[in-house]
């Protein structure tokens, strides 16, 4: 008997829709370039002092940018935006090209945040991260980083 389930039949599907509170969190052009990406990279970043420097950049093959995408367009990630008290260093960029246009979405995974960037750096939106679906997604991408491992092993609150 043949399983069904492989990532070619997984990554064939498309996302049809996204939920509205994600619309309405991100605009509906912005969700228009997630869900027609081109091409989805993940980087690695490192912060020294004021600046972000990339450390690794992978293009996503279809099966990851589906899953990718999954974890982006959950609803779950879109609800709330506590005020915490800390530095935003994010470890992880997502970024999608679609023709022209171009979105970034950077996860600080240790303070549990994330915000939305346009393509001359500007913040356009930034809420929690609800869950470790990008954390363990990222540490399959770069499964050498020490900092992913680290932050995988804690315990969650």
């Amino acid at each position: 008997m043949k399983n069904s389930y492989t990532p070619d039949s997984v990554a064939s599907q498309t996302i049809g829709f996204i939920d509205s509170c994600v619309v309405k969190a991100l605009s509906d052009s912005i969700c228009n370039i997630i869900t027609n990406a081109d091409s989805i990279t993940i980087a690695r970043l490192k912060v020294k002092g004021d600046t972000i420097s990339e450390t690794d950049r992978k293009r996503l093959n279809t099966y990851e940018s589906t899953l990718v995408n999954y974890i982006v367009t959950t609803p779950g990630y879109y609800q709330t935006n506590v005020p915490v008290y800390g530095l935003f260093f994010p470890q992880i960029e997502v970024s999608y090209k679609h023709k022209e246009e171009a979105i970034s979405m950077r996860y600080d995974l240790s303070l549990k945040k994330w915000y939305a960037y346009n393509n001359s750096g500007s913040e356009l939106c930034g809420f929690d991260i609800s869950d470790s679906s990008m954390l363990r997604f990222s540490s399959i991408i770069f499964p050498n980083d020490t900092l992913l491992e680290t932050l995988l092993t804690l315990p969650s609150k």
